[in-house]
């Protein structure tokens, strides 16, 4: 009986050493819930590094300065954030962020402060709040977002960018503007309620209540589209589709169902029913061509006898009776 006694003695403090050494640290605080309790978390650490890799690819490298861990939200609070997200082609854009949460069980992380985001290619977004989505690999900047090209040739502004960065593409939504620079035509300006960013072929291609101003001509359409950097059609090809209307500042302008601009002719090819009217004068023609720099008209009509080409006149036709809307624009 002395023997057990002794034994069961030795067995109480054998656990009470236990339990005292090795009770976990997030338990020592408890608050009492409308749900239970729940524990206040402690963890504050330094130098964090989080690696997710699914099918032996790489997903996410975080790197962060400070950290605090909730364990039973499964959330990292943390600032200094360095983490590279990886494609599929295990390629890595760069994300830079004063602040953000990640939240382990859903794979998301939240971003807030001055955000950076650097796509192989060069190409920047920053904003001041993004997320990123780790398993669908989405990148969404939420808010006043800027954009440009490594090169900077392109710069872009807009409500907000989403980007599969699987696509090399970005869409934005929301007030979407750009501005492209090229000696020859110097910058070009292009506005649209939606942009979508072609990394690949370095293109944009605007979308809805299209507004374009280039030197001293100012068009309007429902879509357009402009090369930004390629080394055959440089940043001076742009078009403008659907409904366009141009004006220049000797108030002479146009109608069009397509308008192409054309750098090195520096020209403005018309199509789709093309209309030109000057003052109380008008030319229609399947295709006119407009040369920027010396004001020459060239007109083509399949109307015509054998198809004719024409400069300075009006083709076989007459004059195109000049509505209410057509003065107003020309104003």
């Amino acid at each position: 009986m002395i023997f057990f006694s002794f034994l069961r003695k030795i067995t109480a403090v054998a656990l009470f050493l236990s339990l005292w050494l090795f009770w976990p640290r997030n338990l020592d605080t408890l608050i009492s819930t409308a749900k239970g309790f729940a524990y206040v978390p402690d963890y504050v650490m330094r130098d964090v590094r989080y690696v997710s890799v699914r099918a032996g690819s790489l997903e996410i490298e975080m790197n962060a300065k400070d950290a605090s861990f909730d364990i039973e939200k499964g959330t990292l609070l943390a600032k200094n954030i360095v983490a590279d997200l990886y494609n599929q082609k295990q390629e890595k854009t760069l994300l830079l962020s004063n602040q953000g949460e990640f939240f382990q069980n859903e794979q998301i992380l939240h971003l807030t402060g001055d955000v950076h985001s650097t796509s192989p290619d060069g190409f920047v977004v920053t904003g001041p709040k993004a997320r990123y989505l780790i398993e669908k690999r989405f990148f969404v900047a939420e808010s006043s977002i800027h954009g440009f090209s490594k090169d900077q040739k392109l710069k872009v502004w807009g409500d907000r960018a989403e980007s599969r960065i699987d696509d090399n593409i970005i869409d934005i939504i929301g007030n979407a503007r750009s501005v492209t620079e090229s000696k020859k035509d110097g910058a070009t300006e292009i506005l649209g309620d939606y942009a979508k960013v072609y990394r690949d072929t370095k293109k944009v291609n605007f979308r809805s209540n299209v507004n374009v101003k280039q030197k001293e001509i100012l068009g309007e359409s429902e879509e357009a589209e402009i090369f930004y950097s390629d080394k055959e059609k440089a940043i001076g090809y742009l078009s403008l589709i659907r409904d366009v209307k141009i004006k220049d500042r000797e108030g002479r302008f146009t109608r069009s169902q397509v308008a192409e601009f054309f750098s090195n002719t520096n020209s403005i090819v018309l199509s789709g029913y093309p209309a030109v009217f000057d003052g109380d004068d008008a030319v229609t023609g399947d295709k006119i061509t407009l040369f920027r720099s010396t004001g020459v008209v060239e007109v083509t009509s399949t109307n015509a006898a054998g198809g004719i080409s024409t400069q300075n006149e009006p083709v076989d036709g007459g004059k195109v009776e000049i509505t209410e809307e057509d003065k107003e624009l020309a104003r």
